[in-house]
């Protein structure tokens, strides 16, 4: 009877993903997306990412719940409140001129001190509308679903510290792929990540942490090609005869920063004040990693190595003097 009992209770166990197989699910999305964007490289940049998250980022995300059996509810969390949606939100948008700044210093960096990276087809057919709901909402929301839902709440890493920084680390380099500025988008794509992270290890919700990918992600769509971008832009980076960096490191850019900042950091402390007191689950079992446990690992590194070296090759191509060369919020 005894026997019997412990058998039900180990079925009814949820099952999580092992950090091997958080490994060998990150190799998977980050492989098949830089095949598809080799493979199909004749078609415009923004169909591709749309592509790319649709079928390998949600994709694959879903195959892996599938292979656990993993339910949704142990994905997603708890149901976010509204206000909490709505902190989120502005939590990420309060983070798009720091990450931007960030993204600016290393992109202008580089440019510097290797070369340029040619500009990518950017051209998209599809409304306003229609760009601001793929890329504000429809792609951060796939995002959020792999690493704050499959990967953060699904892994045994879901209630500690250690699992926020593995996702924020995944996340920055999967902005190798998913950004034009490639390598400078890294470290933005890292701070995002970790605040949406620290969202859901606040909230035991992975919709928090959404809002905090879909603020930052649709302040862009929302704003480009608009006169509050053009403006903002006049007031940023007006004082360009010293040279970009003058700019950059200009009083208002930095004001605003770390106002930003701020702002981000004000609203996780909400998120934290208004989240209901966690359910103490018992941590799952960390099983002793395989003997191939390092296996994916390696194979990442020389992902990674493959996709770094392309863009050096690129830069070297076009060189660029380090006079302070002219650039805008959106480059």
């Amino acid at each position: 009877m005894t026997e019997t009992i412990k058998t039900a209770n180990a079925a009814t166990q949820p099952a999580y993903l092992s950090r091997r197989g958080v490994l060998t699910l990150f190799l998977a999305v980050m492989a098949a997306t830089f095949a598809l964007f080799i493979l199909i490289s004749g078609i415009e940049r923004t169909l591709l990412r749309l592509v790319g998250a649709v079928f390998i980022v949600g994709g694959f995300g879903a195959i892996a719940m599938l292979l656990l059996q993993m339910p949704l509810q142990q994905v997603v969390g708890k149901r976010a409140r509204v206000i909490q949606i709505v902190i989120a939100l502005v939590a990420g948008a309060s983070l798009w001129l720091p990450a931007l700044w960030l993204n600016l210093i290393v992109n202008n960096s580089l440019d510097s001190l290797i070369g340029g990276l040619p500009l990518a087809n950017e051209f998209t057919g599809a409304s306003r509308i229609a760009v601001i709901v793929q890329f504000g909402v429809v792609i951060p929301l796939l995002h959020a679903f792999l690493f704050l839902g499959v990967i953060q709440r699904g892994s045994t890493w879901r209630q500690s510290l250690t699992g926020v920084i593995i996702v924020a680390l995944l996340y920055g380099v999967y902005a190798l792929l998913s950004n034009d500025l490639a390598t400078s988008a890294a470290l933005p794509y890292f701070l995002v990540a970790f605040v949406a992270a620290l969202a859901v290890y606040f909230t035991d919700s992975m919709w928090t942490g959404a809002g905090v990918l879909i603020g930052y992600h649709i302040v862009r769509p929302l704003i480009d090609q608009t006169q509050l971008l053009a403006n903002l832009q006049l007031f940023l980076l007006s004082d360009m005869s010293a040279g970009s960096d003058a700019a950059l490191y200009g009083g208002r850019f930095l004001l605003l920063v770390l106002i930003g900042g701020f702002v981000s950091f004000l609203c996780l402390q909400m998120l934290r004040v208004t989240a209901d007191q966690p359910v103490q689950d018992a941590e799952p079992a960390v099983k002793e990693p395989g003997r191939l446990w390092w296996l994916p690992l390696i194979l990442l590194v020389l992902l990674i190595g493959v996709i770094l070296y392309s863009e050096i090759r690129l830069r070297l191509l076009n060189p660029i003097s380090d006079t302070g060369a002219p650039f805008t919020l959106t480059q």
